[in-house]
């Protein structure tokens, strides 16, 4: 237990520093392109400091070769522009970054083939580890194909090298280029195994967050009319309440009830009821602003929220809606459900309340008295 914390705390420190080089929030995301730019970030900096120490390896044992300059300033050059693409990588050019930290490292690998005289007169002074670095380093950063063009760019330069250089032709480079085939077979199948597995996580995770959203409407909306639910009302009015408060704006909230919908319930059954209710929340979401919140609050009960709307505002739209409602026309089997009446009961914050309750019980309150004085009316809380 204590060793699956320990390996779980190094997990996530090696995460939350790789967000910290590749300039990401602290704790990232999982998006596939912060997970490739964590994962660059980490790669360039292991290539940095190991470009450092080859420096100071160059310094230590070949101090009197002369060939010193050239393998001193390859190893720089190559380590100063890998920074340049950690900068790349944090400035959000994830791709430009990775294909230029591969092809520095292509670059300095000829540049080293081809100026160096030892390596001229003499085939077994190759940097081998240096071509298969290149080879497999593009594996890790790279497509397949864009690893398979790296191998064979290097093929045919090992080609054109064993033509060109005389003490190379006399060689037994066989092995040479044996190796090498093998390295670059070796580097596309770890990049096409590599890159299959990384868009199977992606669709998994994907399928993980349709679910997550799919479980989450489930616990936020109606099932019955497709509207959220009370819970979602109770839970997100405080939340909007805070926000108006902060720009010093207004919150309208409009409660309505179905007049006729216990009678329609007595005489028709429960499924024309139903019916009937899921009709009415269609129409209802399709009567607020985008910023809006049509709630099934109880029963026949429904709620409109309205952030930044005046109270005369508030009003003006539930008496339109109370008015509209005298010409709707439902068709619930073989029935047509007509003359239906709404009654209305409006509230505003900050005027009829300070909280979310106090805002619900003055827009029940504005309901029932104005359902008490007949129905089919808009009723403001006092």
């Amino acid at each position: 237990m204590k060793r699956d914390k320990l390996s779980a705390r190094i997990e996530r420190a090696i995460i939350q520093a790789g967000n910290r080089m590749a300039d990401l929030p602290a704790e990232g995301t999982e998006l596939p392109l912060d997970r490739n730019s964590r994962l660059l970030a980490w790669i360039l900096l292991l290539l940095f400091c190991l470009m450092v120490l080859s420096s100071l390896v160059v310094l230590l044992l070949e101090w009197d070769n002369p060939q010193l300059l050239l393998h001193l300033g390859v190893t720089m050059t190559y380590a100063a522009l890998l920074m340049f693409c950690f900068l790349l990588n944090r400035w959000r050019y994830t791709r430009l970054a990775a294909r230029g930290a591969v092809l520095i490292g292509v670059a300095a690998v000829w540049v080293v083939l081809l100026f160096d005289q030892q390596i001229k007169t003499d085939m077994a002074n190759v940097p081998l580890y240096l071509v298969s670095l290149a080879i497999m380093l593009a594996a890790f950063l790279l497509s397949s194909w864009e690893t398979g063009l790296i191998a064979v760019a290097q093929l045919l330069g090992l080609v054109w090298l064993l033509e060109a250089q005389e003490a190379w032709s006399r060689a037994n480079w066989r092995f040479l280029f044996v190796y090498i085939v093998f390295i670059s077979l070796l580097a596309i199948a770890t990049s096409h195994i590599q890159q299959t597995n990384l868009q199977l996580i992606e669709r998994q995770n994907q399928r993980l967050l349709e679910n997550e959203a799919k479980l989450k409407d489930m616990t936020t909306r109606d099932s019955l009319t497709g509207l959220y639910n009370r819970h979602y009302l109770l839970e997100t009015l405080p939340r909007e309440i805070s926000r108006v408060t902060r720009r010093n704006s207004n919150l309208g909230l409009i409660m309505i009830d179905l007049d006729q919908f216990n009678d329609i319930n007595s005489q028709y059954g429960h499924t024309v009821a139903d019916d009937l209710l899921r009709l009415v929340g269609q129409v209802l979401a399709g009567k607020i602003r985008a910023s809006d919140i049509a709630c099934r609050y109880a029963g026949d009960a429904f709620i409109l929220m309205m952030p930044d709307a005046t109270g005369q505002a508030t009003f003006d739209r539930a008496d339109s809606i109370r008015t509209e409602a005298l010409s709707w026309t439902f068709d619930v089997d073989t029935l047509s459900l007509k003359d239906l009446t709404l009654t209305c009961g409006v509230a505003s914050y900050p005027k009829h309340g300070t909280n979310g309750t106090a805002l619900l019980e003055a827009a029940a309150a504005a309901l029932r008295q104005a359902r008490q004085a007949g129905g089919n009316r808009t009723g403001v809380a006092q």
